[in-house]
């Protein structure tokens, strides 16, 4: 229950709350506990005998009620197996429930969660800072359970913003330089070795590239439809620009092609361009493990996600900022699919001669 509190100028007692996203006031001029006790009671009164009853007593829950209710709000709107699913349960978890376990949903305040931002520090080494782009998601998943929350009167709006304290680092992404990139096409009889090859050509994410099937595959370009998860399940992708068609060069078409005489070669009745080695969707922890393998081997920095980054190190000079985000579905250039893959096949000829051209430069050096 709220609490009034004393306010010296106005000599009197005071609580204000907002319910049903209206302000209330509640007073008492009577000094000491007596008044404070008088205040709070005209408070428990009106919620008693108002319509507002419901909302005083949902008010009143703990967080970690309503978390557990939050978590299956998200799990019907997005999916258990989403990412905006598992970012909330994750953000509660690890940083809002530890540190704010058994309060009342009408005690929080902003700089409650705020704390837990200047706080947060990684669970298996706490000598690490947590990045900018760590706490900026932290934040993302705070906001988004305080405003589900205030929407469905659980808790009064908060006032003012979270922020990324100033201090925090901002780690780049660890991208492969061009000699290790001319030893990671080095041959290799590791079965996710074309694969590897492919992400540092497409800028794909390696769930996506586990994804393309064979019907994907269109001679000078591939569509992205849908991605395997880490939990080894097909999904439609990471977010609303995730599919999208990405222009090949001809060393990736090539790999494409290889992979699939290879699959036939053993024996593999599949749709899926880079396939398990039974012939089914890829395997995250299989390619993991294999990338782990291979870049012990041949002294690679990163991982598989890293060939992203080194993709667009590679073309950030040749190719506009537009065309690196539309090709690697970092933005929303174009209302539909539709629309989007006539704009790309007008381009597609051209951005082929500028990935043939750095890419045949890389490797002939």
């Amino acid at each position: 229950m709220a609490k009034a509190k004393w306010v010296k100028n106005e000599k009197r007692w005071k609580l204000r709350v907002q319910i049903n996203k209206k302000d209330h006031v509640f007073t008492s001029r009577r000094a000491g506990s007596v008044g404070k006790k008088e205040c709070e009671m005209k408070y428990k009164e009106f919620c008693e005998k108002n319509i507002y009853e419901a909302d005083y007593v949902r008010m009143d829950k703990t967080i970690d009620e309503v978390w557990e209710r939050y978590l299956k709000h998200c799990e019907s709107r997005y999916g258990i197996d989403s990412y905006p699913y598992s970012d909330a349960e994750r953000a509660g978890r690890l940083f809002v429930l530890p540190a704010l376990s058994g309060k009342r949903m009408n005690k929080l305040r902003l700089d409650d969660f705020q704390n837990i931002i200047n706080s947060a520090t990684p669970q298996k080494n706490t000598k690490k800072v947590l990045s900018k782009k760590y706490l900026s998601t932290l934040r993302y998943n705070i906001n988004a359970f305080t405003k589900w929350a205030w929407q469905n009167d659980y808790m009064n709006a908060l006032k003012g913003e979270l922020y990324i304290p100033k201090d925090r680092p901002f780690y780049g992404k660890e991208v492969l330089q061009p000699e290790d990139i001319c030893r990671l096409f080095e041959p290799s009889k590791l079965f996710y070795h074309s694969l590897f090859c492919f992400l540092a050509l497409t800028g794909m994410r390696p769930g996506e590239g586990l994804g393309l099937q064979t019907d994907d595959f269109l001679g000078d370009k591939v569509i992205i439809r849908r991605s395997v998860n880490r939990k080894n399940q097909i999904t439609p992708g990471k977010n609303k620009n995730a599919n999208r068609i990405v222009p090949l060069c001809d060393k990736a078409r090539s790999l494409i092609e290889d992979t699939i005489a290879r699959n036939k070669a053993e024996g593999l009745d599949t749709k899926w361009i880079f396939c398990s080695i039974t012939g089914g969707p890829g395997c995250q922890n299989t390619m993991q493990n294999q990338w782990n393998k291979l870049k012990k081997e041949r002294n690679l920095p990163g991982t598989p996600y890293s060939l992203r980054g080194t993709w667009i190190s590679l073309f950030k000079n040749s190719l506009t900022s537009q065309q690196i985000k539309a090709i690697v579905g970092h933005s929303n250039s174009m209302p539909t699919f539709e629309v989007y893959s006539k704009a790309l096949n007008g381009e597609i000829d051209t951005q082929k001669m500028i990935l043939n051209s750095v890419i045949d430069d890389l490797l002939e050096s």
